[in-house]
């Protein structure tokens, strides 16, 4: 989407944040697709081109930002997920290892003492 009219008018701040909202929705490959049209389109002025093409680059920029952020938090969560799995096998081994230990303890304190025959 442009920034100003055909009659020259600048869009204002209502319009500039819904373009940016539509653009923030497309998916990448879409638009480095239109970066690539804005910046090798000959009927416009070079600092036109050049214009556009850095306004595209930025909601590309703006679109691939907010997914890392996404991503980012997901792969916090899921850390948090693994450390408390890590802690509960830590927490259930403990406990088995010392159930093992009473028990063997218990099988050599209740079995008679062998005796050897001479």
């Amino acid at each position: 989407m442009e920034n100003t009219f055909k009659d020259g008018r600048e869009l204002d701040d209502e319009q500039c944040a819904r373009a940016v909202d539509i653009d923030l929705d497309r998916p990448p490959k879409e638009l480095l697709a239109e970066i690539y049209k804005e910046a090798t389109n000959e009927n416009q002025k070079p600092d036109a081109r050049i214009a556009k093409t850095a306004a595209k680059a930025s909601a590309l920029f703006a679109r691939l930002s907010a997914d890392q952020e996404r991503i980012a938090r997901r792969l916090i969560y899921l850390t948090v997920a693994l450390v408390a799995l890590t802690a509960t096998l830590l927490v259930f081994t403990i406990y088995l290892y010392k159930d093992t230990h009473f028990q063997i303890q218990r099988e050599q304190t209740a079995a008679p003492p062998k005796v050897k025959n001479p």
